[in-house]
């Protein structure tokens, strides 16, 4: 009896799946009594929030397909869809989502003012029913993690007990996160004694401590609140905290070494975010890059991007590289090719942006629209524009080819070879351009650091920096424009100092403009390299952060 039932379930699933995918109309499906099964089936999902069968019934509806023609049945469907996707952000990027609010639109204009109130009304039953469930869900998921020690989970169960108002049971799990560390556990119970509510009298004394605890010298709220909250404390009462809380940091770092130097990765990577941005230690870019390497090579797929950034930057910016030889631009790009196929969307987009343009490595216009691709796949649309540019620029038909490799990437399904993997070879070309772009790079003085390259058919231009040393940085920039314009195809260039700068109170900088025309010429003198790999620098401020902020 169990096995029938069971067969009979599948039959019916695979069935109603066969119809909610097809294109054809519903009275095209078998005998009146198969339709009416089949429609009883559909109702049924739609019912329990299938929103592919939501938005079938409202073209149904809307078309009278199968069914009486009736506008305020399409727009209840439709804004049975919309509702579903009230708090996914990702479902509101999908198709079923956009035709959905396509049919609530038009529908809508044919709705009675007492149809549409009766269908607010049930908007809102239904939106309370799934906002319970979803509570049930929310607490049934993170109470046993929560009871086992998580302080994530713990955090999450606060969240949840705060958010159904119930403010005691939201401290207590706030405060066992808080006390394992857990740095939004640590604001949001100081915040909670800060404000009080009928539950949680409030407390100034506590919310200082732990607001003191969780402190982010850039939050303005958390700074007044903390100000505030200390003119109820003794200043005695302060200074102990102060050093209770100091002590803590203490055992804390060194508890964190010790697990690091054992060999934890998690430890590792929180390690080197303390010595990257100088929280709890002194920041210490050494410091932070051989932790993250650490992790990386244990197979932390967090410390990708940061490990990148060091190869490239020297911890951030290219002035705190001391000797030239640190960095390695190419090794830079293989991370960032690693951390991208470690599934990380807004790394995937920076990586179609490195190679679109040639930041570090050979410009790739079908290898960037692939990344640029898996990226928006995963709901990055922030190179859009990047990627539209570079698909018009592809031979006809290419750029659909790469979305499906994309899509199939995206599935876990081998894709061609070429779009992945972090083998570069920085002097292969395929145009003039790139050609003499290259060998612009290969001039480039010691000294001298480019931040950004963009190239068309005939222009390329430059913006860098270049280290004051001698006095002589103007020379030293009319001697590389001189070697440019003995390249062959290099037509003009022009160099523009634009502004003078002190880092860090010790070095001088002259930030300076490139341009060179290119076109047909003759052939110059050979230049001569004066560093194994080309230097082309790119800041990733932007990006230095986002790397270490997954998990």
């Amino acid at each position: 009896m169990i096995a029938k039932r069971l067969y009979s379930s599948v039959f019916v699933t695979t069935v109603v799946s066969a119809f909610l995918t097809a294109a054809g109309s519903f009275t095209a499906m078998g005998s009146a009594e198969e339709q009416q099964k089949s429609l009883q089936e559909l109702q049924s999902l739609a019912e329990r929030g299938d929103a592919s069968a939501q938005l079938r019934l409202a073209k149904m509806f809307e078309q009278g397909d199968g069914v009486p023609k009736d506008d305020y049945q399409a727009w209840h469907w439709a804004q049975a869809v919309m509702l579903g996707a009230e708090y996914d952000r990702e479902a509101q990027k999908t198709e079923v989502y956009r035709q959905a609010e396509e049919i609530f639109l038009r529908a809508g204009e044919h709705v009675t003012p007492e149809q549409f109130l009766e269908g607010l009304k049930k908007a809102e039953e239904a939106s309370l029913a799934v906002a319970r469930k979803n509570y049930a869900d929310g607490l049934q998921r993170y109470q046993a993690a929560a009871e086992a020690g998580d302080s994530e989970a713990q955090f999450q169960l606060g969240e949840m007990y705060r958010d159904g108002f119930d403010y005691a049971k939201s401290v207590d799990w706030y405060r066992k996160a808080a006390e394992q560390g857990n740095g939004r556990a640590q604001y949001m119970l100081g915040y909670t004694y800060y404000e009080g509510s009928p539950e949680v009298s409030r407390d100034y004394e506590q919310a200082y401590y732990w607001l003191l605890r969780s402190v982010d010298g850039e939050d303005a709220q958390l700074r007044t609140m903390l100000d505030e909250a200390a003119t109820h404390v003794p200043q005695e009462r302060r200074m102990a905290i102060k050093q209770e809380i100091l002590h803590r940091v203490h055992q804390a770092v060194d508890e964190l070494k010790r697990r690091a130097e054992h060999g934890d990765a998690n430890a590792q990577f929180e390690l080197a975010q303390d010595y990257e941005i100088g929280r709890r230690v002194p920041a210490n870019p050494s410091e932070a890059y051989r932790w993250y390497r650490r992790a990386a090579d244990q197979g932390d797929t967090r410390a990708y991007a940061p490990v990148a950034t060091y190869y490239m930057t020297c911890g951030g910016y290219v002035y705190q590289c001391e000797d030239i030889k640190q960095r390695d631009p190419v090794e830079a790009a293989r991370w960032y090719v690693r951390s991208a196929e470690a599934g990380y969307p807004h790394i995937q987009s920076y990586l179609g942006e490195i190679l679109a343009k040639g930041y570090m490595v050979p410009r790739d216009n079908e290898r960037a629209y692939f990344w640029l691709s898996v990226a928006k796949a995963q709901g990055n649309n922030e190179r859009e524009t990047l990627r539209a540019d570079i698909a018009a620029k592809l031979p006809p038909g290419r750029a659909v080819g790469i979305e499906g490799a994309a899509a199939a990437w995206k599935q876990g399904l081998e894709v061609p070879a070429r779009y992945q993997g972090a083998d570069f070879s920085p002097f292969v070309v395929d145009t003039d351009v790139a050609r003499i772009e290259q060998a612009i790079l290969l001039a480039a003085p010691p000294e001298l650091f480019v931040q950004y390259v963009d190239a068309d058919q005939r222009e390329i231009t430059m913006r860098g920096i270049m280290r004051v040393v001698d006095g002589q940085e103007q020379a030293r920039l009319e001697r590389f424009a001189q070697a440019i314009r003995a390249v062959e195809g290099v037509t003009k260039v022009q160099v523009f100092p634009l502004s003078s700068e002190v880092i860090d109170g010790t070095k001088q900088v002259v930030h300076f403009k490139l341009m060179v025309l290119c076109g047909a010429g003759q052939r110059g003198a050979e230049l001569t390299p004066h560093g194994a790999s080309f230097r082309i620098i790119h800041s990733f401020a932007a990006h230095r952060h986002q790397g270490v902020q997954h998990g």
